[in-house]
Parts: structure tokens; sequence; C-alpha cells
């Protein structure tokens, strides 16, 4: 049909990076699947039928938001006027929000997506990133920002790692590196950032980004050269608590406890020596180099989902790691344990290094008396229904091994990792006198070791 009303004609000259003006093609849903809640989504996931060829700037709408960058499109979706994709509240991971209300979808070329950025231009908004390693109460950051007034949170956008999951699909490693170098990679970073932060209703001071989990620091150093200004955090939790809350996470639906058991059984076993498929599990292609040593473990063939697991954590903090004493980069990263132990100092350190003011810090305490993650699978309800796994000796063991070549704490353990803005480091852990941050009341400036409040000081320190 769209071969014989001229439509396939119109389309390749899209593709081609022709007829601009016309290059945001909308569909209207007519159905859509996907098997769990935290599948990947692209526009496979939908039925949808031609509805019109629209200017880019049709995206720039508040109810049309970025769900996802392909190799070769971007993939917005349109949801109802009334439906705030932004509120926490309705939905604690915008994709989740953004699958179940959408009622079109539109793509376009992602020469059209960069161009249709290029000319929004840069956030208007501050913006502050975190990125974490799962389980490790960053959704609820998400509410602590959310609860600041006139700061707007976007929670785990899919966007950025989708561009990255289906570039290396399409490639082997060698390629896949080169494309991460590259300029249309850069762009593509420059352009998702732009059209997250593009105006809304809520016109915010601040914008809140909590990054999918799966991207851990990949996209920090690129951001940091693009905006240098955008603050960028990094929330984790100490291995053990994190493992037995992803498999409690896990247990909370049929095909995510299938897709694991997978992972750690079949594709483990017998396709180990992929150093994609690895390091897809790793969410770390980038720095395949620094874990070599993982690929010449034979005894990975016979990985538990458990360490499969602890890896998964292990390359997160690793990368952070690497990141943080290898670069300048101003990433800093803050524990789980010490927001729940230390609440008022751990609060107000994390607002002061993002320059917001100590008012908010009583905001912030009451947001974290609900839970985030209410209304899914992951919350605290129906969690609280399983078990935690019994650590035997056997898995001490074998999560010891791979933290150990990590260069991480035993299991059980607390984890201390560089330049961790923490009330809470032990001596042996800290570091030498001076080497800490200082930020008084509405200031972003870095330099000494305690952090003034009214009329006390809260002495911190930065592990290095």
């Amino acid at each position: 049909y769209w071969l014989c009303n001229g439509m396939s004609d119109i389309i390749d000259q899209i593709e081609a990076g022709q007829l601009y003006e016309r290059s945001a093609h909308v569909y209207d849903i007519q159905w859509k699947v996907k098997k769990e809640p935290f599948q990947l989504l692209s526009k496979w996931n939908f039925i949808a039928t031609h509805r019109s060829f629209e200017h880019p700037n049709y995206v720039l709408n508040y109810n049309v938001s970025l769900l996802a960058v392909e190799y070769d499109r971007a993939l917005f979706v349109e949801v109802p006027h009334n439906y705030d994709i932004f509120d926490c509240r309705k939905s604690p991971f915008i994709h989740i929000g953004q699958f179940a209300e959408s009622v079109r979808i539109i793509t376009m070329p992602l020469s059209s997506f960069i161009r249709c950025a290029d000319e929004l231009g840069d956030p208007k908004s501050k913006v502050i990133w975190l990125h974490s390693t799962g389980r490790c109460g960053s959704t609820a950051m998400s509410q602590v920002f959310e609860a600041i007034p006139n700061c707007t949170t976007v929670s785990e956008p899919m966007c950025i790692f989708t561009y990255r999951n289906d570039a290396a699909a399409k490639n082997n490693t060698k390629k896949f590196r080169l494309l991460l170098k590259s300029d249309l990679y850069k762009n593509i970073i420059r352009a998702t950032t732009r059209m997250m932060a593009k105006p809304n209703e809520h016109n915010p001071d601040i914008l809140f980004i909590k990054n999918f989990t799966l991207s851990g620091v990949h996209e920090v150093p690129e951001l940091e050269r693009l905006f240098p200004e955008q603050i960028h955090l990094f929330l984790y939790r100490d291995c053990l608590n994190t493992v037995q809350s992803y498999l409690k996470s896990l247990n909370s639906h049929f095909w995510m406890a299938l897709v694991m058991k997978l992972r750690a059984n079949a594709c483990l076993r017998y396709t180990i020596r992929s150093p994609k498929l690895l390091f897809k599990a790793l969410s770390s292609p980038d720095v395949i180099d620094m874990n070599q040593w993982l690929l010449d473990q034979g005894n990975m063939q016979n990985m538990t989902a458990f360490g499969l697991l602890v890896i998964q954590w292990a390359g997160y903090c690793h990368h952070y790691s690497h990141l943080v004493t290898t670069t300048d980069t101003k990433v800093r990263a803050i524990r789980y344990e010490d927001i729940v132990e230390h609440k008022d100092e751990t609060l107000t350190l994390l607002l002061r290094f993002c320059g917001i003011s100590d008012e908010n810090v009583e905001r912030a305490k009451k947001s974290l008396e609900s839970d985030s993650q209410a209304g899914t699978c992951l919350s605290m309800s129906t969690l609280g229904k399983f078990k935690k796994t019994h650590i035997t000796d056997e898995l001490q063991s074998e999560a010891n091994f791979y933290l150990k070549g990590f260069k991480l704490s035993a299991l059980g353990q607390p984890t201390y990792l560089p330049k961790v803005l923490s009330p809470s480091i032990p001596a042996a852990a800290g570091p030498e006198t001076g080497d800490g941050i200082h930020i008084s009341s509405g200031s972003s400036q870095r330099s000494v070791s305690t952090l003034s409040n009214g009329n006390s000081h809260i002495s911190i320190q930065i592990a290095t």
C-alpha cells in the first residue's frame, strides 16, 4: 500500500537525510507489549499505524519525551496532556510510564534528531546526574530531589544505553570501540542530554537525571567534556546487600528470573569466551582491557547467578574507581549505608555538593519515609515476600575470588570507594589530612575537609 501511495518514497528520502521539515514520522499506537517491566524498549515493542509526517519540532511538545536512541533513529513517545511523565509518584521509572501511557510514537533519523537538538541548544536548568549500581536507593534519591522546590526528576531514561546496546550488537568489539570515540557518538550524547532537558510545563531550575542503571559511569567523561557545568554522583551500596536485593527483585517477576538463570547458566557456560557477551553482562565494553583477567579464568564456566551479580556490581564500582583515580573527573560517590545510618549529615553533604540550600534537608528526609517503588514489582511489600539467599561457603568463596580480582572489599565488609563523600570513613580507609572537600552554603567550591552548617561543622573525609 505504501509503495502505491508514495509513502515508501517519502520514508526513503527521510532516511537518506532529506526532507528535514517532514522527518518526524508520527504513528498511532494500536498495540504494545513487553515481556518484563525493565525490558529495553524499541520500535518493535509497538504495532502502530501511520498518522502524519511532521517537523522535528513536534517532539518539543511537553507531552512528548525521548524513549530510545537506536542505531539509526531516535524514538519518542507521546502521552496524554494530563499525564505528567516526570512525576515519580505515578511512575518511579520514566520508561514504565512512557510505555504504559503512550498513545503515539514518533521516529526520526539520527541526522534529524541531532539537528533538532542543536537548534534547541544546551539545557537552561542546572543538571545533576545520578549514576549507580542499582538496588542501592537510587530511586529514593529521585524522591529526595523531587521534594526540592522547582526541581524535576527524570528517573532511569533508557535512551543513552539503548544506543550503546544496539551499537554493540551490530558491531564487533573493535568497531564498537571506534564508535565510542567517534564524533557521531559525541553528537548523540549531546543531543540526548538536550532532549531530556528540553523545556517542559514545570520549567525547573534543577533537572535531576537518575541515569539508567546499566549505563554505569560510562558516559561521565563525555558528558563532562560536553557539559562541564553539570554535576555527577555515583551511588552504591555494599556488595552483599546489593546482590541480595538484586536476587529478590529478580524473583519478583517470572521473566526476569528466567532471563537471569539463562544468563548465569547457558550463556556463561557455553559462550563465556565471547568478550561482547561477558562485558554486556558487566556493562563495561569500553573497559574490557582493565578486566581481561576475567576471560582467563576457566572456572567462570561454572559461575552461579550470585557470582554474576557480584561481578556486575564490582564492574560498576571498579569502573568508577578507575575513572576517579586516573582522570580529573569531578564525579563523586555516595554510600547507601551512610544515607541510612547518618541521614542528616549525608543529605547535608549531598545537597551542598550540588549547590542546594540546607533548608531542603528536612524536605529530603521526609521524602525518604515513603516507598519509592510503590506500585511496581519492586515495591517493599512485594520484595518482602521473598527470603534472602543463604550464603554458603561456596558462594562466599566465589564472590571473594571476583572481588579480590577487582581490588574491592571482601563480601560482607564495608566498601569505601575512592573520592566517596562520606561522614563515616574509618581512619584506616581515609586520606591524608586536608584531602577533603568544603562547600559553604550556596557555594560549589571544593577544597578543605569540613562542611560549615550554620553554627556547627560536619567533619567529613574523602577516601583516596
